[in-house]
Parts: structure tokens; C-alpha cells; sequence
């Protein structure tokens, strides 16, 4: 049996306006980092798999100590060879720190630029500039093969100069792999509060954007999700496809989720709960046929290669068609979808859409 990890990090310098994730900006790392440990060496669904992927996210988890991370690190057993990530903002990256991520055996580093405009990171609330990425990004290319940078579109006050010229600089330093998100606006966000005075693009310059992204990055990415650009097959975030194709993880730290044979839970959001109780996982749900069959299909339709009819028969012990036929039919008088003899998948029209067309898997 195989698994991923993903650990959990929360803690950051200070709260993006965007951000609606767990984090917090409190420095008690060392009670996290005992806390963390005891859960790994605790962790039954650990015992007698293989792990295939480690991914150390946040928060911004290059703001904890080298010796944490590779402590967090040593509970674990891993090969060589699988992939580790860890995610790292500009403003906390240094040579000492690359250089040891490298020592321990993470393989692949993640960077938030999010764009190269000074006054639109800082509408983000960001912590740092363009000239802070520049370096980090110098720093990191000089250990790594294997670099990600993030980017966001459809900011306030963003147009599409804008994010053309962030496009065509981050092609320009070539890095790996690139992640580019719409921005959403989240409930108990600061953009949220301030959501009425945002200058946000329009839907269709927001589209027009999307487009932009795709046709700038070819021919020297080729895109494999709905948001997600690699220079090749073997720097595709294969943590990330774990989720996609509905395979087991285990999630560490605060507010971490799992799924693993069938069965979903998330840790604590309360800080002060995870680090003193031992009774922290919360919204134990035992998946039902049902359920992960259309998880399966959302899933699997954000993927530029979609969902494979074989492995759905495999697993549920359906013929596909005999599930969904309506919806596929429909999608596909539509133009959202199409298929071939192994797999259905979104089309360029589709993806677009998306939201739209995978909703429909959801069963009444």
C-alpha cells in the first residue's frame, strides 16, 4: 500500500489578504515541532506503506529552522528517489537554507511570486518585492532542478499588461514548473471585508487572462491541469496528481487533512487544542461508493489527460457510461467534453468551464 504526506506548517510573518488558510503568526515552534513528531511516530495508517510523496507546505515552512524540518523529516521513511517539496517564500530564502533543504533530501522547492508588480504584491499584503524574489529565485536555481513558482491572476487592480509581462518573465527564467491560480475571494479573508472597494478585472478580461496563460507558456510548457504548466512529464507535481486521482494521503499538523482507504478526517484548526490534546481529529467520514465515484470524476476532469474509463471500471466495478451517460452526452453537445477510447476529458472550450462541467458528476 502507498501513501503521501503532507506536513503542515501554519506559521507566517504575517496574514496575506487572500489567505484563508490556517496559519498563524505566533513563533511557538517548538511546542509545534514536539507536537508533530508525536503525531508521525503515532500515526497507525503510517506503519507498513511506502510513502510516495512528501509535500511541506503552510504557512510559510521556510520560516521554521533547518533542524525542525529535518527532525519532522527523520520520523519518516522514504527512498531516495521519491519527490519532497517544500513550499518558500522569497523574503526567507537564503543559501544556507537551500543548501541544507538539499542535504536532507528534499527535491523540489516551491516559490510564491504570485507577480513581478511591486504596488500589486503589495495590494496581496505580501511580504516581499520583486527585487527579494529575484535573488531567492538566483539562490534556489543555483541548488535545484526542480522549482515551482507560483503566480496569481485576476487581481485587484491587475490588468492584462500586466500579467502578460509576469508571464513572459517567469518564462524567461525557466523554471520547472509553474502554478497559475485565479485569485479567489474567500470568506474571513481581508479581501473579503474589503470586497465591495476591490478593483477587481472584469469575467471577461479574468478569461481573457486565463487564455493569456496558456498561450504564452506554450510552446515551452505544456499544461496538465486546469492550473498547472510543466517543462516536462518528469517535473509534473506528482503530490499534488495523488489528490487528483483520489489516492491515499496523510496529513500532519494543524488543520491537515487525510484520506486513506476510503476514509476522510482533518485535524484541529485550534492551535491551542492540537498541541495539548491527543484526541485532535475531527469530521471522521466513511466515503460511500456514491461519493467517491464523483469525487473521482472532479477530480479527474481538472487533469488535461481526464479520467480513464478502465481504471473507473477497476475501481467501482461500473462501466462508466453506465453511471453517467447523460452527463457526458450533455457535456459533449456542449463542446465541455470529449473522449477517446481510454479516457474522458475537458476541452480547451471545457476548461473554462470547469467548475461548471465537473458539478454535473454530482449525483442527486
Amino acid at each position: 500500500m502507498t501513501t503521501s504526506i503532507y506536513i503542515h506548517i501554519p506559521f507566517c510573518k504575517s496574514k496575506c489578504s487572500y489567505c484563508d488558510f490556517i496559519s498563524f503568526t505566533k513563533n511557538n515552534y517548538d511546542e509545534y515541532e514536539e507536537k508533530l513528531i508525536y503525531e508521525v511516530k503515532n500515526c497507525e495508517q503510517l506503519k507498513n506503506v511506502t510513502v510516495k510523496t512528501i509535500y511541506i507546505g503552510g504557512g510559510t515552512p521556510s520560516l521554521f529552522s533547518c533542524n525542525l524540518i529535518e527532525k519532522i523529516l527523520s520520523q519518516i521513511n522514504f527512498s531516495p528517489e521519491i519527490e519532497i517539496t517544500i513550499e518558500a517564500n522569497p523574503e526567507s530564502i537564503t543559501h544556507e537554507k537551500i543548501n541544507f533543504y538539499k542535504s536532507i533530501g528534499i527535491n523540489r522547492i516551491s516559490i510564491g511570486l504570485q507577480a513581478i508588480q511591486d504596488n500589486l504584491l503589495e495590494i496581496l499584503g505580501r511580504a516581499h518585492n520583486f527585487q527579494m524574489f529575484e535573488k531567492a529565485y538566483e539562490i534556489a536555481a543555483k541548488t535545484f532542478d526542480n522549482i515551482n513558482i507560483d503566480l496569481m491572476f485576476g487581481l485587484p487592480k491587475q490588468n492584462l499588461e500586466d500579467w502578460s509581462k509576469t508571464l513572459e518573465y517567469v518564462k524567461k527564467i525557466k523554471p520547472q514548473h509553474i502554478s497559475a491560480y485565479s485569485l479567489i475571494i474567500e470568506p474571513k479573508t481581508k479581501f473579503y471585508t474589503e470586497r465591495e472597494n476591490l478593483q477587481l478585472p472584469d469575467e471577461n478580461t479574468e478569461r481573457e487572462m486565463y487564455e493569456m496563460t496558456k498561450e504564452i507558456l506554450a510552446p515551452d510548457y505544456y499544461q496538465y491541469e486546469i492550473s498547472n504548466f510543466a517543462q516536462q512529464k518528469k517535473f509534473e507535481c506528482q503530490h499534488n496528481k495523488t489528490y487528483w486521482t483520489l489516492e491515499n494521503y496523510l496529513g500532519f499538523g494543524v488543520a491537515a487533512h487525510s484520506f486513506f482507504n476510503g476514509v476522510r478526517w482533518n485535524n484541529t484548526n485550534d492551535m491551542q487544542k492540537y498541541l495539548t490534546q491527543n484526541n485532535f481529529r475531527e469530521n471522521i467520514i466513511h466515503s460511500t461508493p456514491k461519493s467517491l465515484m464523483e469525487e473521482f470524476m472532479f477530480l479527474g476532469l481538472r487533469m488535461n489527460c481526464g479520467v480513464n474509463k478502465n481504471i473507473f471500471q477497476q475501481k467501482f466495478g461500473y462501466n462508466i457510461k453506465d453511471i453517467y451517460g447523460r452527463q457526458i452526452n450533455l457535456l459533449k453537445q456542449k463542446n465541455l467534453l470529449t473522449e477517446d477510447e481510454n479516457s474522458l476529458y475537458l476541452t480547451d472550450f471545457g476548461m473554462n468551464f470547469a467548475n461548471y462541467a465537473m458539478s454535473e458528476f454530482i449525483l442527486d
